[in-house]
């Protein structure tokens, strides 16, 4: 969860680490299909929970929620 505007910026460059790790995997070829879908799913979820993280943090920034959601 994100607590301040330190750990939003954080994650935020994380998320961007992530989604171009995921682009660079993807662009990759010659790799075991097996591993490099290994990989893209783990880069996945790691990235659709940064994002989750981020949208919550976002909603109570604006004000649009007053409810953290997991």
């Amino acid at each position: 969860m994100i607590k301040n505007e330190r750990q939003y910026r954080i994650t935020k460059a994380q998320s961007d680490e992530f989604t171009e790790a995921l682009s660079s995997l993807r662009s990759r070829q010659g790799s075991d299909p097996l591993l490099m879908q290994l990989e893209s799913d783990a880069l996945e979820s790691q990235l659709d929970e940064l994002r989750n993280q981020l949208e919550n943090y976002e909603r109570l920034q604006s004000g649009e929620s007053d409810v953290i959601s997991c």
